[in-house]
């Protein structure tokens, strides 16, 4: 009987010890995550748990909270007006933009697409109007600015933005998550994840996850975009002298693919939902950007837009970090008013 409870407790060290090493590795965590859902994985069971309502209702285990559930309802109308013309159009973007289709753009003979998390590799093409975006959310902009050259290579994996991710620093808080989703997250876990999400709402009004509540309680936020740091935030300080960086940076962008053979390159920031829908003590970053007298490249101004809505509230889904229908029809009808000149 001891020899039995000698080889269980050295068993229990020894996976235990391999369990806190793989949750320490961002690689091996993030490889799981892929093989899990790019390649399938035993989806019954393991690691699927995607909410039809949003990704912060997924986070946050808050499927059974009406008044955050909003599916995702993006019309894609052909766009009217104007014809199949001779723009090359390219947008290096992130999941704002990833499925709209070519035909909801004017004047586009082709379209490609990359993430600002990956490296870029659009060759213009001969003899077309080739017109770049470079659309990044607002949580991205001053991270991705810092880390990237010019878009050629991927962010590093010690950026917050490798991957999409969401800013956690602090070892403690990365090893906590790392070892949650190794050892906790499985399918028929996931009615005792969303009793204890709904207990936590309902008691303490508070979100779960990488969630938190908007100050009226109407919305989800993605937590590192409400924290008072991190350049992910809507809060956190800027200084003039980073505001000057991000201006300078973009124009160095904007050189480097007029070099490429880009005809016209936009840059286009999408606010943080909490930057419009809880806008006391945002710290101006994207207006700021954008009226330097030093910006050489041009912008398309969703910020001027929402922040100037009377009905915001329409603007974004309630329990997602993505614009509503009608928000991203702002942008499209924003990118066609300038693709039809072409």
């Amino acid at each position: 009987m001891r020899k039995f409870k000698t080889i269980f407790a050295y068993t229990v060290l020894v996976v235990g010890l391999l369990v806190m090493v793989a949750a320490s590795s961002k690689w091996f965590v993030f490889a799981v995550w892929n093989w899990h859902n790019t390649h399938g994985g035993d989806r019954k069971w393991y690691m699927i748990y995607h909410s039809p309502w949003g990704d912060l209702v997924s986070q946050a285990n808050l499927d059974d909270e009406k008044k955050y559930l909003e599916r995702k309802n993006y019309t894609y109308d052909r766009a009217k007006g104007c014809g199949k013309g001779n723009v090359a159009f390219y947008i290096l973007g992130d999941s704002y933009t990833r499925d709209i289709p070519d035909s909801v753009f004017c004047n586009v003979s082709s379209l490609e697409k990359s993430r600002v998390t990956q490296a870029c590799s659009f060759i213009p093409k001969a003899g077309k109007k080739n017109v770049l975006i470079i659309e990044m959310t607002e949580r991205y902009v001053r991270e991705l600015l810092h880390v990237t050259k010019d878009f050629s290579s991927p962010p590093p994996a010690s950026s917050s933005a490798a991957g999409g991710g969401d800013g956690v620093k602090s070892y403690a808080a990365f090893m906590n998550r790392n070892l949650e989703y190794l050892l906790f997250q499985f399918n028929f876990l996931t009615p005792i994840r969303m009793a204890k999400a709904s207990l936590v709402l309902n008691c303490f009004a508070r979100g779960s996850g990488n969630t938190v509540l908007s100050k009226d309680a109407k919305y989800l936020f993605f937590k590192s975009t409400v924290a008072p740091n991190g350049r992910f935030s809507s809060y956190s300080s800027v200084s003039d002298s980073e505001v000057d960086f991000c201006v300078r940076k973009m124009n160095f962008i904007y050189d480097h693919f007029k070099a490429e053979g880009f005809d016209e390159i936009y840059f286009s920031f999408i606010p943080n939902p909490a930057t419009i829908l809880q806008p006391k003590g945002y710290n101006g970053l994207i207006p700021r950007i954008q009226k330097s007298p030093m910006l050489k490249v041009k912008v398309f101004d969703v910020f001027s837009v929402f922040s100037s809505s009377t009905n915001p509230d329409v603007l974004f889904r309630k329990g997602d970090t993505h614009w509503s229908d009608y928000g991203m029809h702002i942008w499209i009808d924003m990118v066609n008013s300038e693709l039809v000149k072409y």
